[in-house]
């Protein structure tokens, strides 16, 4: 009788271990599903903010170019204006040809 009641306690603790081992097993399962959705939705995000700051680099880049064309569009204005007075008779000009 003691050997038959050694066999089902050993019995029953090898299904015990057994059972709380593959529920120990389903959670790290779970804990690796879960990380890697983690892991992607960290992949997007990270994504995501590298092409806002790539974009904003970018119009960053524009904003600076558009501003730089300024001083040569009032260069460009101001030798136009420059040449239309050159080329356009003075007022004493006009004055001698009456």
């Amino acid at each position: 009788m003691n050997t038959l009641s050694f066999l089902v306690g050993g019995l029953a603790l090898l299904i015990t271990l057994l059972f709380f081992s593959f529920i120990g097993l389903l959670w790290v399962l779970k804990q690796l599903l879960t990380i890697g959705q983690q892991n992607d939705t960290i992949l997007i995000l990270l994504n995501q903010i590298s092409m806002n700051i790539w974009q904003a680099a970018r119009m960053q880049i524009e904003l600076e170019e558009n501003t730089g064309d300024t001083p040569s569009t009032v260069k460009r204005e101001l030798t136009l204006h420059r040449q239309t007075e050159a080329y356009a008779p003075s007022e004493p000009q006009l004055a001698s040809l009456k």
